[in-house]
């Protein structure tokens, strides 16, 4: 099944975690991710609980919370960070 390509959309909040990220192994993680979310977001698990309705990538240490807007074919980055830290 063939997919067009999702606009990433990033919140206010994961936009500053993501232009301050340092490590440029962990950012080239990152965008190839980022990427493959565009490429087809349904791929990655969906969350629960207070979280249900967006979905989880990992990239080393690091998540990527998101929603996929179907209506706009986009998709919602609300939150990049560790593992520790991203689902607070």
């Amino acid at each position: 099944m063939a997919f067009r390509k999702f606009e990433i959309v990033f919140s206010p909040a994961s936009r500053k975690v993501y232009d301050q990220l340092k490590d440029r192994k962990l950012l080239r993680g990152i965008n190839r991710t980022l990427d493959e979310i565009a490429g087809n977001p349904y791929q990655f698990p969906k969350l629960s609980g207070p979280l249900e309705g967006f979905r989880k990538a990992k990239t080393f240490s690091y998540r990527i919370v998101y929603r996929i807007v179907e209506t706009k074919v986009q998709v919602f980055i609300f939150a990049i960070g560790p593992r520790a830290d991203v689902y607070r």
